[in-house]
């Protein structure tokens, strides 16, 4: 295949690659995990290569482009008007080749009618219509329209969306129903209408909500400054950080957008320069950053390189200032964690004590740690030695995330194996989500007459809320259709979170157990990464949410109805 002086070469290990990468994406981690084993792709050469998010829909997207142009390179009557659309399982007939041939199957094998008078017209064309309708309606809920050739991952993701639905309550149902009902009535115009960008609501004045363009790929991460509370940084694909200077909402109307931001690009491969985490200082001085260049850096709030060090050889998947700011915790995925001494810019030690991949540590004082790792372990270390101080066991695969409460009293973890345990000394308590947990959340401050909660989300498009202190499971929010990938409460404890893949951000009221507002990202690469809410009584009350579509949403909770309090 290819010509004679430049081959293509296309491999199995390759295709494995690819369709394992998509997996991934898709949150089928354990699809993933027994094809990554079945197929031995750890031995194969390209497993080390960085597969871009979407890699293998865009791929597939240009090679029914190429079959686009085979069927079509001749400028014929057929080609020029044919309306008909290309897939990637179905042979392509050019419309006008399709009707020539259904009306000679028709001619062949419908029966000639014998003295029938005509139909009316009036009822003939109302009949026909009222099939057409039905028809289309029945096949908009099974299968994606053909004619949006031209952005096939999007019609896949919301192929994905149909398919990954969770259950929902009797309420959600009817609302469920109600929608399904109006596509097809009319499917173009209610469809347009449910990926529109912005507030779900008629009540939210669309100027609540800003949207920040300067990256050029897909943000995965933000971070608002603890003491100047005008700035917040944001991290994407390409390698770039931006710190951007907001402006303070007036009473009587809307902040305006900020001012060009201070560009950070210290990155020498930008393919390879995905920002996983962003920690600022205590001071708000300094910048943490990590990268899946394996490159660990910091940077001043003026975007000056402050440090940067190659000691890691894996990815950096999490950086954490200390509470004092004298350290920096750096996870990578070559299993170990870096402690870095910020002051005198140097490392301190680094910790060897997973056996597999390290993908989150939490300070829970100025002095001890807690890492977590897909060997299924957490463990709890000291800054002043290098041995595991407790190693805590009970999860059966990884566990991807490792929270401390604001007490400093309890860890929550998260794992594959569809449990978050909380940890309090040597006691431990299972809680019980239907799939692998992705994401935790501590409330920050607990309402009065309630014990302290636990969110946790999953790849199931599910978030819950459980007491911390009984285990039981308080509510439970169905409204996602794809992998809830952010949560977080809000400061004063009032409000939770969630971002999905599905493009939404979905706001719940803790007491009130139930959604109150929903914001949607837009039609385009919707995916909501990371949300950080920032609030200071009497001044601001913001939620900045980092995109797939290559923006930064920064939205104004003082200016949306429906989450005031009387």
């Amino acid at each position: 295949m290819g010509s004679a002086n430049k081959p293509i070469s296309i491999t199995s290990e390759e295709i494995n690659a690819l369709i394992y990468a998509y997996l991934q994406d898709s949150g089928l981690q354990h699809t993933a995990y027994l094809l990554r084993s079945e197929s031995k792709l750890d031995a194969a050469p390209c497993f080390s290569t960085h597969i871009p998010r979407g890699e293998l829909i865009e791929l597939l997207s240009k090679a029914l482009l190429y079959v686009e142009v085979e069927h079509h390179w001749q400028r014929t009557p057929e080609t020029k008007n044919c309306k008909n659309g290309f897939s990637l399982l179905q042979k392509h007939s050019c419309t006008a080749a399709a009707q020539r041939k259904q009306k000679e199957e028709t001619r062949k094998h419908t029966p000639m009618e014998v003295d029938k008078p005509d139909p009316p017209k009036k009822a003939l064309a109302e009949k026909l219509a009222a099939k057409d309708k039905v028809g289309q309606g029945t096949k908009r809920k099974a299968e994606t329209p053909t004619e949006e050739l031209e952005d096939n991952e999007k019609r896949q993701k919301r192929e994905s969306s149909t398919k990954d639905s969770a259950p929902t309550t009797a309420a959600s149902s009817g609302q469920q129903s109600s929608a399904i009902s109006n596509i097809a009535t009319d499917p173009a115009k209610k469809i347009k209408q449910k990926l529109r960008q912005g507030a779900l609501d008629e009540a939210t004045d669309p100027r609540a909500t800003l949207m920040l363009s300067g990256h050029a790929a897909e943000v995965f991460v933000c971070a608002f400054n603890p003491h100047d509370t005008s700035l917040l940084a944001s991290g994407a694909k390409d390698g770039t950080v931006l710190i951007w200077r907001l402006f303070d909402s007036p009473s009587d109307g809307f902040a305006p957008k900020p001012a060009d931001p201070i560009r950070v690009e210290s990155f020498k491969k930008a393919d390879q320069g995905d920002l996983t985490s962003l920690s600022w200082s205590p001071d708000g001085k300094l910048l943490a950053v990590g990268s899946y260049d394996k490159v660990f850096r910091i940077i001043t709030v003026e975007g000056e390189l402050y440090f940067s060090h190659a000691q890691h050889e894996g990815p950096i998947f999490v950086v954490r200032f200390s509470k004092n700011g004298r350290y920096v915790l750096s996870a990578s995925l070559d299993g170990s964690i870096g402690l870095w001494d910020v002051p005198n810019k140097c490392l301190v030690r680094q910790y060897y004590t997973h056996q597999d991949a390290c993908l989150d540590v939490v300070w829970i004082s100025n002095e001890y740690f807690a890492s977590c790792g897909a060997d299924a372990t957490a463990h709890i270390l000291s800054v002043n030695g290098r041995t595991v101080t407790k190693v805590l066991s009970g999860h059966k695969t990884e566990i991807n995330q490792i929270k401390v409460n604001r007490s400093g009293t309890k860890l929550a973890s998260c794992s594959d194996d569809k449990t978050t345990r909380i940890w309090d000394i040597s006691r431990l308590k299972g809680l019980s989500p239907w799939k692998s947990v992705s994401t935790i959340a501590w409330q920050p401050v607990s309402l009065e007459g309630e014990d302290e909660i636990l969110a946790t989300s999953s790849f199931d498009g599910t978030a819950r809320m459980w007491n911390s202190i009984t285990g039981k499971c308080l509510a439970t929010f169905s409204d996602h259709k794809r992998p809830v990938y952010a949560l977080n409460f809000s400061p004063d404890g009032r409000f939770l979170a969630s971002g999905s893949g599905d493009g939404y951000l979905h706001i719940y009221g803790v007491q009130e157990r139930q959604k109150l507002w929903s914001w949607h990202a837009g039609n385009v690469k919707p995916g909501v990464f990371e949300i950080e809410w920032q609030m200071r009584e009497g001044h601001f009350n913001r939620i900045a949410v980092a995109l797939e579509c290559k923006m930064v949403g920064l939205i104004d909770v003082t200016k949306i109805p429906a989450l005031q309090y009387e």
